[in-house]
């Protein structure tokens, strides 16, 4: 496996149909955009390229056909602005790839037919859009409910967590059945020799992890994907590296570790082009992410970064701001220190700085100590806080880093 970073752009829910952005408004009037184009341009200006696009779910918002057969101009305009090969294109599917009414009309058919139907306009127009042999194996519409998708340098689970849910449902859920774990776990065991130096990827839609939201109060969330704590369990004896997943139209960033310690990053990545409802404003827009990852030769973790840009209307696209969008414009990962191991780095690095009363920007302490670059941001930040009362220091945000400066 090669050791270069590998460059996966994740863009989920799409809610492609009469929900995706389409219109902006300058006071009460509205004006139709070309989403795709503003992203196309943006994509070419700053030479953003991916060597591979994930999407966790929600191609669709109704799972007709019409809005798969969108999909097809969809995805060409993406992949060719990013330079990602078709070939390459990995997808999972969401509760709103399901036709309901398809599947009200087989209430009294079996599950398995019920099911099928469902998803036959998903199955149906994929398959003719990503008519490669990754995408048609096995099928995320019949037992057990997931795919491999597999090169050279990654290895992809991708899930169906939204098996169970139809229109009578209530609450909607997202689920992983404990038979569809046990084939999962059956399915890893029988790779694992052959994949351990491969990048291990898990693509669902609904969230196995319970994240806090401002919006919960408004819109109780009793969504997240049933016997999670199994899914994670099996892909932490497999030591997978990402499970990667929407459904939340707000993202998150979160290191999941099992009893060995070894780190599972959790990654929702919001929305690319749902029409937000205006609650949101101020808490999450739209978004795309590019996760640049290899193995560190040193631990077989993942290490890298996430770069997050954000749609703010009237504006494009734009480098993300955690205070508009939820997230950090970038996010790194593959150091998994303590926390009194990264105080002592920092503190060991900073104290002769600040003793000669000069500055630095947190960047030059990486090329004498490389691995706090990815150190996690939260982990830096907490750490840097407590330094500053200790040593007597400010911290000033300069650009997207920051600069430690004396009192």
């Amino acid at each position: 496996m090669s050791t270069k970073p590998k460059r996966i752009a994740v863009l989920s829910d799409l809610h492609l149909g009469n929900a995706r952005r389409e219109m902006e408004y300058t006071g009460d009037t509205p004006s139709r955009i070309n989403y795709l184009d503003i992203f196309s341009e943006f994509a070419r200006k700053e030479e953003i390229t991916a060597d591979y696009i994930v999407i966790p779910g929600d191609i669709s918002d109704k799972g007709k056909d019409e809005e798969f057969r969108e999909f097809d101009d969809f995805i060409s305009v993406v992949s060719s602005s990013l330079e990602t090969p078709r070939e390459n294109i990995i997808i999972s599917p969401g509760n709103h790839d399901k036709n309901w009414a398809y599947g009200e009309q087989l209430k009294d058919r079996n599950f398995e037919e019920r099911l099928a139907g469902s998803y036959k306009p998903y199955l149906t127009e994929l398959s003719k859009i990503l008519n490669t042999a990754n995408q048609c194996r096995n099928s995320h519409a019949s037992d057990p409910y997931f795919k491999v998708w597999e090169d050279d340098c990654i290895y992809c689970i991708t899930f169906n967590s939204a098996v169970e849910d139809f229109r009578e449902t209530q609450p909607h859920y997202g689920t992983a059945q404990y038979s569809a774990i046990k084939k999962l776990e059956q399915q890893l065991n029988q790779d694992n020799e052959r994949i351990k130096d491969k990048l291990k990827l898990f693509i669902c839609h609904h969230h196995p992890i319970q994240y806090s939201s401002p919006l919960n109060d408004l819109y109780p969330d009793f969504s997240i994907m049933g016997n999670a704590e199994g899914v994670l369990s099996a892909l932490h004896d497999s030591a997978f590296d990402f499970v990667i997943h929407g459904h939340k139209h707000i993202p998150n960033f979160h290191i999941n570790a099992n009893h060995h310690m070894r780190p599972l990053i959790c990654f929702c990545a919001g929305s690319f082009s749902a029409n937000l409802p205006h609650e949101y404003q101020g808490i999450s827009t739209n978004l795309f992410h590019i996760i640049e990852t290899s193995k560190a030769p040193s631990s077989n973790t993942a290490k890298g970064k996430i770069y997050s840009w954000a749609y703010l209307v009237g504006h494009g696209w734009h480098t993300a701001k955690e205070n508009i969008t939820g997230i950090d414009p970038m996010l790194t990962f593959g150091n998994f220190a303590s926390s009194s191991d990264i105080e002592k780095r920092l503190r060991d690095l900073l104290s002769p700085i600040l003793d000669s009363g000069k500055h630095s920007l947190l960047k030059e302490l990486y090329k004498i100590d490389p691995d706090l670059e990815f150190t996690p941001n939260k982990s830096k930040r907490f750490a840097l806080e407590k330094l500053s009362k200790e040593l007597g220091f400010q911290i000033i945000p300069h650009d997207d880093d920051f600069l430690i400066i004396g009192d």
